[in-house]
Order: C-alpha cells, then sequence, then structure tokens
C-alpha cells in the first residue's frame, strides 16, 4: 500500500507576522468554478478549443495548448480542461504549477461529484498529483491566531485560508514562509 504523499509533510508553526505582497487575482487554485448551465455557445466554444488544445499537447506545444484548455476552461468550467492544463504543466516540467493545478481539478471534481461524470478524471488527477509529490516538498504551516492573520504565502505560491495547517507544495531545499498580519 502506497501512503499519501502528506505524509512527508514537514510541520512548521508560524509565530511571527512578516510582509506579504499582494497577488494578482485570477482563476488559480483555490477557486472553484461556478455550476451555472453554459450556453449552447459555450459549450461549442469550450469542445473547439479542448480539441484544439488537445492537437497542441499531442504535437509537444505545451504553452498553446494550455492557453486553449484555459480558454475551454473560461468558456465552460469543466474540471477535464483543468485536468489538461494541469497535464500541459507537469510535461512543461512546471512541477508545482501542475500539483496545485491537480488540488483544483480534485476540488473541482468532488465539488461537481453528483454528476458522476467527472469521476475517472478526479481518479486521474490523485494519482497523477501523488506521482508529482515525490517531486516535491509538502509543508505545513499551523497559524495560531489565523483571526489576526492577513495571508499566508508558502514558497512565493499564497495558500488560500481553507489549506492553512494543512500540506502545501513547495520546491525542494529552504521555503520561504510569510505570514501577514491584519493589525496595520
Amino acid at each position: 500500500m502506497r501512503f499519501p504523499s502528506w505524509t512527508r509533510a514537514v510541520p512548521f508553526c508560524v509565530l511571527s507576522s512578516l510582509a506579504l505582497g499582494a497577488l494578482p487575482s485570477t482563476q488559480a487554485y483555490g477557486q472553484t468554478a461556478t455550476s451555472t448551465a453554459p450556453s449552447p455557445e459555450d459549450l461549442k466554444k469550450a469542445r473547439a478549443a479542448m480539441t484544439k488544445g488537445v492537437a497542441l499537447f499531442k504535437a509537444k506545444k505545451y504553452n498553446e495548448a494550455i492557453i486553449e484548455f484555459r480558454a475551454s476552461y473560461a468558456a465552460v468550467a469543466s474540471p477535464n480542461s483543468r485536468f489538461q492544463i494541469a497535464r500541459a504543466l507537469a510535461e512543461l516540467g512546471e512541477t508545482l504549477d501542475a500539483y496545485l493545478e491537480y488540488e483544483g481539478v480534485i476540488e473541482d471534481a468532488t465539488a461537481r461529484a453528483s454528476e458522476g461524470k467527472y469521476a475517472d478524471t478526479m481518479e486521474n488527477a490523485v494519482v497523477e498529483r501523488d506521482q508529482l509529490g515525490d517531486k516535491l516538498a509538502l509543508v505545513t504551516v499551523d497559524v495560531l491566531h489565523p483571526d489576526a492573520a492577513g495571508g499566508l504565502q508558502i514558497g512565493g505560491k499564497e495558500v488560500p485560508r481553507a489549506r492553512w495547517g494543512k500540506p502545501f507544495p513547495a520546491n525542494p531545499g529552504p521555503v520561504e514562509v510569510e505570514l501577514s498580519s491584519t493589525a496595520g
């Protein structure tokens, strides 16, 4: 039996606050897709972008494929589009970003579990995420007073509040942890 990669997490206890720079707001890890029904036009756009992205992926044009997969996801927020983004990032060697994208796939697929059609996507995302976990460090930061904290970054990546106290991926080696305070 293989133990989950999070069991290798390194516990940290952050006691002091450090400055935290603002990050741009984009659809990224920690944000889930909306569940409103897409229009027929949006479905058509999503399918066209996905088809083009798959062709680019097969041609090993991963950066271009990511653009198409993101366009597909923007048209219809499907876990399958995010799954393809994660795979392309992994092929590019962007292990940390791929891991976080796989986490987003799992979150999106879990939120839409009642639809049933994303079960395979979620299972494959878990397997592929865990394979990437062997190339990353997983860091756990326990924030003692989260109500007084403004934000948390691990290795330059914003950690959503829901992930505080849980394993979060970072590149191996020294990892910078930043916690900002809500006090001015």
